[in-house]
């Protein structure tokens, strides 16, 4: 492995000993040894396996490449891709999404030029299509790309910008019942030559503005005024430069989101502060950087502050601490291979190794009108679910970004009495990933060192005949922990915690797992709680046995509002009937009856016309066994 340059500045000295230093590692854990012109980069676990994969968009202007994706196999990141495009590009940066409302992320592709065109990547259960399903009729240079919920109606739409070879309209591609259209119907009337955008909900009004780093012009800024974006900028900034790429956050913590831009011609980097809803036209803090490219702004020290990176063309990739509600003058960490060989394309913020994941739930109270609901943390690990008044929404009835850290719902909540609660998973200990396009030097990711230190002398699931036995044993002293599951292998699919009080973490502390189907496998996370605060260990993977009889599993979603489902497995082939019963005991509906084979089965019940409430559903088979559960409907 080459040798690097690395600082880790205690510049931190001169703040003092309330400062601590950002707690990435010198050099890197991770270096991809594809040789590509990498330039977009986005984490996401594409495969729903629990782990972040590095997806990449490559090309850039220099030559035809393949898009790929690095597939995170329980931490240990694939250095050759194993997934790339079928179809070659000079292909910029890109986004992940669920544009088709199907529960998963796909991959759109930005196409700089020849033949000039975004493409979207279906995922298909964990593995993006070979050829692109959708691709636009534009035939202008696209470079930069960005997801966003234009009109609030619960969607994803996606809008881009030309890149600096040609100037081009600006645009937004509405999503139309799953599907983007393949002529932008919003555009400017203008073209720019713009290197970057980005949506942000920079007035707190409830809907999204658009926002475009221009190149060799100035920063500008359309306000969305109830779902429509208008064509003429509410704001620019006073200078022009070749900027790069913009990034959205608050650094001062008042509320309103502040802007950050990369300037490559003068070699710094910006920052436009927010003051209720309008940003300043002069920005009042830069840093000197040679040939400034990207800019993030992310959490790394988990202090309650979104720090910054930036990156730049052969040049240092360093990390700006924020200290109290301002970033520091100098970088408190940096690096620089001794090669030379560091063309910082997009930053990326991600726990790679899942060391510090944390649950969180977070509450808002609807007012009839507001749809948009920022998230208090960011990046987003993994999403689980949106529950409005308990019902848990469908993936068509709400979007997100995980980059972003928001949720969109196609509904506003009505006032008064809708509780809005959006559950996920993010992490307190973030690394740092970089794509490269300096050849043949590949892309980095660096490890964060931070996080509580807790000693972990096992954690696994193994089969039992019917159940999965779920073991761990915590050296360091806990306060107790929590179980959480996903059925594996079904992307998208909800985490649960199967505990109500916490259970004991000392060695032989275990859980069985009744409540799963034979032949199945399922992830666990165990969640220890300290004084101070929780440290989450896996996912381990486990699979129950065969059971001797049968299995009948709690149904989901639960509550419910228009369809559940339900499912049981048999030893042996048999008869089965499943009844549906209101709490006096009459008979409400039988959603399945006649022969099963021995396997898993899966009913679909349509509790939409029942009246709210509890209900029991019962299975009975052949053989006299029977079992039952309750299930809650609300609306």
């Amino acid at each position: 492995m080459a040798k690097y340059i690395n600082n880790v500045f205690l510049a931190l000295l001169v703040a003092g000993a309330a400062w601590g230093a950002v707690p990435l590692a010198g050099d890197p854990f991770w270096i991809s040894e594809d040789a590509d012109y990498a330039t977009g980069g986005v984490c996401w676990d594409v495969d729903g396996d629990g782990w972040l994969d590095f997806l990449m968009g490559n090309g850039n202007d220099m030559e035809r490449n393949r898009d790929a994706v690095y597939f995170n196999h329980r931490g240990d990141i694939e250095t050759a891709a194993s997934w790339r495009s079928g179809d070659e590009g000079y292909d910029g940066h890109i986004a992940v999404g669920d544009i088709d409302g199907d529960g998963d992320l796909d991959l759109v592709v930005t196409g700089f030029l020849d033949p000039h065109v975004e493409q979207l990547y279906r995922n298909n259960g964990g593995r993006f299509s070979a050829s692109p399903v959708w691709t636009c009729n534009d035939a202008d240079d696209s470079f930069s790309c960005a997801l966003g919920d234009v009109d609030n109606d619960g969607d994803l739409d996606l809008a881009t910008c030309s890149g600096y070879f040609e100037p081009a309209a600006v645009k937004v591609f509405r999503n139309r019942d799953g599907a983007l259209e393949r002529v932008a119907s919003w555009r400017t009337p203008i073209p720019y030559n713009a290197n970057d955008v980005a949506w942000c909900d920079v007035d707190n009004d409830g809907d999204l503005d658009l926002a475009i780093a221009g190149h060799g012009d100035s920063c500008y800024l359309f306000e969305n005024e109830g779902g429509t974006i208008n064509p003429t900028p509410v704001w620019r900034s006073t200078a022009t430069a070749e900027y790069n790429q913009l990034t959205f956050g608050d650094v001062d913590g008042d509320g309103w989101r502040d802007l950050a831009v990369s300037d490559n011609s003068r070699g710094r980097v910006e920052l436009y502060m927010n003051h209720g809803g309008v940003l300043d036209a002069d920005f009042v803090w830069s840093v000197a950087k040679s040939r400034a490219a990207p800019v993030k702004f992310g959490d790394v020290d988990d202090d309650g502050d979104e720090d910054l990176a930036a990156g730049g063309w052969w040049s240092f990739l360093s990390v700006y601490e924020n200290r109290g509600g301002g970033l520091a003058a100098t970088p408190s960490w940096e690096f620089y291979p001794e090669s030379g060989a560091l063309v910082c394309e997009q930053i990326v913020w991600a726990d790679m190794d899942n060391d510090g994941l944390r649950f969180e739930t977070d509450k808002f109270d609807g007012d009839g009108a507001r749809k948009l609901f920022y998230l208090g943390h960011r990046p987003v690990h993994y999403f689980n679910n949106v529950k409005v008044n308990g019902r848990t929404l469908g993936p068509k009835e709400f979007c997100f970004q995980p980059e972003d850290g928001w949720v969109s719902l196609a509904h506003a909540p009505a006032e008064g009495r809708a509780s809005v609660e959006v559950s996920y998973v993010r992490s307190a200990d973030l690394d740092l990933g970089v794509t490269n396009w300096d050849k043949p030097t590949g892309s980095y990711f660096f490890q964060n060192d931070g996080g509580p230190s807790l000693r972990l002398a096992e954690f696994r699931a193994e089969a039992r005949e019917g159940y999965i036995a779920v073991r761990w044993a915590i050296i360091s002293p806990v306060e107790g922990c929590n179980l959480y599951r996903r059925e594996a292998g079904l992307v998208g699919a909800p985490i649960t915690a199967l505990n109500t009080g916490l259970l004991p973490g000392r060695a032989g502390s275990g859980y069985d797992d009744r409540d799963v189907l034979a032949g199945r496998p399922y992830d666990y996370w165990l969640e220890a709680m300290t004084e101070t605060e929780p440290r989450t260990f896996g996912p381990v993977r486990g699979t129950a046995g065969r059971p001797g009889s049968f299995t009948l599993a709690q149904n989901y979603p639960n509550p419910a509002a228009e369809t559940t489902t339900i499912e049981f497995a048999v030893a042996s082939s048999t008869t089965a009937s499943l009844g549906l019963f209101d709490v006096a005991g009459r008979r409400v509906g039988t959603p399945f009856e006649g022969n099963v084979a021995a396997g898993n089965q899966r009913v679909i019940v349509n509790v939409g016309a029942l009246t709210p409430g509890v209900y029991i559903y019962r299975l009975k088979l052949g053989s006299g066994d029977v079992g039952a559960r309750k299930m809650v409907v609300m609306r």
